[in-house]
C-alpha cells in the first residue's frame, strides 16, 4: 500500500513538473512576446508549424520571406512555442559575443548530432560551455593553428591532384556529379589531415567511373557498401579505404536527421525516419568506433586533430577525456569536417561556372601565379602555402558563395537565460531566440543587389581597378577559354566588364581594421589562428563596453546608413581584402557564426576551399549539363538536410584547360 502510494506520488511531482515546465512556462512566454509581429498563416493551436512542414527542407527561404515581410525581429510558434527570429547585427551581435548580453546555445535542437556514437553522448556541437566542452574544444583549436595546417596542406594538394590526374583521364564527354566529386575530396583530406587514415574516396575504379559517367543526381554509386551492422560493435577492420562507406552512411543519415525536425517523428519511433536514423545512426556509431581503435593502436601524427582529441585532458584535475567522449567529439568532427566544406564547395563551382566574367578574372589572378592550365602550358605549376595569401580574388569568390549559399542556412539558436531587452521588446527567461544565417546574408537592408553574385563587393580600390584593367584585358581575354553550353554567354560579356573584373585583385592593401576579421581572406603563410582569437577577444571587449550600460537597443544611426559610411567602406580583411562596396554590412556575415560556439573547424575548412578551389579552377572549365536546368534550376533544387545542398546533386562536365578552345 505505502509502494503504491509512493509510486502515485512520484507519478504525480513528474506529472506537475512536465505541465509547469511545457505548458504553464510556455503560455508566460506566448504572453510576454505577444507584441512581436507573428506572420501572417499561423493556425491557434499548431502555430506554423504546418506552414513549415510543408516545405521542410526549403524552410530557409521561408524565413528569409518573413524576414522581408516583418522586419528585423519577428516570431514563430512551433506548436504553442514561441521562437523569437532576429536579422538584426546590432541585435544579435551582442547575443553571440563574450559579454553580459551572451546567451548559451540552446542545445535541444542539437542533439541529434548525438547519434554518432552508441549509447548517444553529447559533443561540442551539442553540449552546454561545461569543463568537458571545453577540454574538446581546446584540444580543437590546438590541432587547427595555422602551424599544424601547414603541415597538412601537402595531403589536401595530394588528395586533390589524384582526383585531378584521374578526371584528366576521364576526358571531356564524362559528366560527374560535382557535389560528390566535393565530397570525396573533403572526407579524404579528413581522413589524412584529421586521423592520419588514407579513406581512398577519390581513388577512381573502373567501375566507379563508368557508373559516375552516366550517373544522374546524386549519385552513391561509388559508396562501396561495407559492413551492414546497425550499430554496437564496428567491424574491426581499420577505416583506410573506406571513404565511399563513410559517404554513403552520411548521405542517409543527414537526411534521416532532417526529417527528425518533424515532430511526428520524435513522437512516433516506429515512423520510417527515427528507424532511419536509429540504422544510420548506428552504422556511423561502427565507424567511429573503427577509427578510434584504429587511431589507438597506430596513433595518428601528433599535429593532427585525431592526436589531440585522444590527449585531451580537463582542465584542472588532469584526467583524460572518457573514451566515449573521445568518440563522440571525433564523429561529430569527422561529419562536420567534410560536409560542410564540400558543399560550399560545389555551390562555389557552380557560380563561376555560371558567371563568365569571374571565371575570367579568377583564371587571370591563378595564370599570374602560374596556377593555370593553358594550351602553351599544359601542367599548371604546384601551388605552394604562400599562394594562398596572395589569391585575393578568389578569397572573394569564396565569400561571396558562402553569402549566397551559407551551408548552415537554417543558422544559431540561443536561449535567454533571464528576462532581457531586445530592441522595443522584452525577452523572458528561457525563450529561444533563433539567428537565421541565410536570411541575414541576403537582407536587403544589409546589401545592395542581395540576390547577385559580385565577389568584387569584397574588393577595394575601384579607381585602381579600372587603372590597371588595360594591363589585364589580354589575360582577361584569353584566359577563361570557356566552351559549351555557357560559351556564347562568354562572347556576348562585355570586355570592360571582364576587364574589371580581373582587375579586382590588383586592389592596392589599406591599413589593417583590426575590429573585422575576415574569415576568407585571412589566410597567410605566417599568420597563426592565435592571433584571430586575439582580434575576436579584442572584438568582443569593444562590443562589451558599448553595452555596458545593459541596453540592447539598435544604434540611433541606421544600419544601412552605418554601413554606408565612408570609413566602413575602406576597411580591410585581413590579406589585404577590402570592400568596395559601401552597403556590405560585414556584420551581417556568418558563415561560420561568431563567438565561442563559432565553427571550430573554420580555419581548416578556408585552407581546404582556397587549395582545392584553385587546382580545380586551375585544371578545368566546368560547365553545367543541359539537364541542370542553368543557375536558376540549381538554385531551386538547394535543399537544406543539416547542411545546404543540391537535392538531386549537381551534374557538370570538365574541360582540361590545357585543350583548345
Amino acid at each position: 500500500m505505502l509502494l503504491s502510494a509512493a509510486v502515485l506520488l512520484g507519478l504525480a511531482v513528474v506529472a506537475s513538473s512536465w505541465l509547469y515546465q511545457n505548458v504553464v512556462l510556455v503560455l508566460k512566454r506566448l504572453h510576454a512576446t505577444k507584441d512581436i509581429p507573428d506572420p501572417a498563416g499561423g493556425h491557434w493551436l499548431l502555430g506554423h508549424l504546418l506552414l513549415l512542414l510543408a516545405k521542410p527542407m526549403t524552410s530557409f527561404r521561408v524565413f528569409h520571406e518573413w524576414a522581408k515581410a516583418y522586419g528585423p525581429v519577428y516570431r514563430v510558434r512551433f506548436l504553442w512555442r514561441p521562437v523569437v527570429v532576429v536579422t538584426d547585427p546590432d541585435l544579435y551581435q551582442p547575443l553571440l559575443r563574450s559579454g553580459p548580453a551572451k546567451l548559451q546555445k540552446y542545445t535541444a535542437p542539437y542533439k541529434m548530432f548525438e547519434v554518432f556514437v552508441k549509447p548517444p553522448r553529447s559533443n561540442m556541437l551539442s553540449s552546454a560551455e561545461t569543463p568537458v566542452w571545453k577540454a574538446a574544444r581546446r584540444a580543437a583549436v590546438a590541432a587547427l593553428t595555422m602551424n599544424n595546417l601547414r603541415l597538412c596542406f601537402p595531403h589536401i594538394t595530394a588528395v586533390s591532384q589524384r582526383l585531378i590526374d584521374s578526371l584528366a583521364a576521364a576526358g571531356p564527354d564524362a559528366v560527374h556529379d560535382v557535389d560528390l566529386l566535393a565530397q570525396q575530396i573533403t572526407v579524404d583530406v579528413i581522413g589524412m589531415a584529421a586521423f592520419g587514415r588514407d579513406l581512398e574516396a577519390t581513388v577512381r575504379r573502373p567501375q566507379q567511373q563508368q557508373q559516375e559517367s552516366g550517373a544522374g543526381g546524386n549519385s552513391t554509386a561509388s559508396s562501396s557498401k561495407q559492413g551492414s551492422s546497425s550499430g554496437g560493435g564496428g567491424s574491426g577492420r581499420g577505416i583506410s579505404g573506406r571513404g565511399g562507406e563513410v559517404l554513403e552512411v552520411m548521405r542517409h543519415l543527414v537526411v534521416a536527421m532532417q526529417a527528425r525536425n518533424n515532430p511526428l517523428n520524435r513522437w512516433f519511433p516506429w515512423r520510417k525516419a527515427p528507424r532511419d536514423l536509429m540504422y544510420w545512426g548506428g552504422r556511423m556509431s561502427d565507424l567511429v568506433l573503427d577509427l578510434t581503435a584504429d587511431m589507438e593502436a597506430a596513433p595518428p601524427p601528433p599535429h593532427s586533430l585525431g592526436a589531440h582529441m585522444l590527449a585531451a585532458r580537463l582542465q584542472g584535475s588532469g584526467e583524460p577525456l572518457e573514451r566515449l567522449q573521445v568518440m563522440t567529439e571525433l564523429g561529430v568532427l569527422w561529419g562536420a569536417g567534410f560536409e560542410t566544406t564540400a558543399h560550399t564547395i560545389c555551390w562555389t563551382l557552380l557560380l563561376v561556372a555560371t558567371h563568365p566574367a569571374v571565371e575570367a578574372a579568377l583564371l587571370a589572378e591563378l595564370a599570374g601565379l602560374g596556377l593555370a592550365a593553358s594550351p602553351e602550358a599544359p601542367q599548371p605549376g604546384q601551388i605552394k602555402w604562400e599562394h594562398l595569401a596572395q589569391l585575393r580574388y578568389l578569397s572573394a569568390v569564396i565569400n561571396e558563395s558562402m553569402r549566397l549559399y551559407p551551408v548552415v542556412s537554417s543558422g544559431t539558436i540561443r536561449i535567454t537565460h533571464k528576462p532581457m531587452r531586445l530592441g522595443p521588446y522584452s525577452l523572458p527567461a528561457g525563450q529561444p531566440v533563433l539567428i537565421p544565417f541565410f536570411s541575414i546574408h541576403r537582407s536587403p537592408r544589409l546589401w545592395q543587389d542581395p540576390d547577385e553574385f559580385r565577389p568584387e563587393r569584397w574588393l577595394a580600390g575601384e579607381e585602381a581597378a579600372a587603372a590597371a584593367a588595360g594591363q589585364t584585358a589580354a589575360a582577361a581575354g584569353t584566359g577563361s577559354a570557356s566552351s559549351g553550353p555557357d560559351e556564347s554567354a562568354a562572347e556576348g560579356e562585355a570586355p570592360a566588364a571582364a576587364a574589371a573584373a580581373a582587375a579586382a585583385a590588383a586592389a592596392t592593401p589599406a591599413v589593417v581594421d583590426d575590429d573585422y576579421v575576415d574569415v576568407a581572406a585571412d589566410i597567410s603563410a605566417t599568420r597563426d589562428q592565435l592571433p584571430q582569437e586575439q582580434q575576436q577577444q579584442q572584438q568582443q571587449q569593444q562590443d562589451t563596453s558599448k553595452h555596458s550600460k545593459g541596453q540592447l537597443g539598435t544604434s540611433r544611426v541606421p544600419v544601412q546608413q552605418q554601413d554606408a559610411a565612408p570609413a566602413a567602406a575602406a576597411k580591410p580583411g585581413g590579406s589585404g581584402l577590402e570592400i568596395k562596396d559601401p552597403s556590405v554590412s560585414r556584420r551581417g556575415f556568418l558563415p561560420f557564426s561568431e563567438g565561442s560556439r563559432n565553427c571550430v573547424g573554420q580555419a581548416l575548412a578556408l585552407v581546404e576551399l582556397k587549395a582545392v578551389l584553385a587546382l580545380l579552377l586551375g585544371n578545368f572549365a566546368f560547365r553545367l549539363a543541359p539537364e541542370m536546368g542553368g543557375l536558376a534550376g540549381v538554385d531551386a533544387d538547394a535543399r537544406q538536410a543539416i547542411t545546404l545542398r543540391p537535392e538531386h546533386g549537381m551534374l557538370m562536365s570538365l574541360r582540361h584547360r590545357s585543350s583548345a578552345s
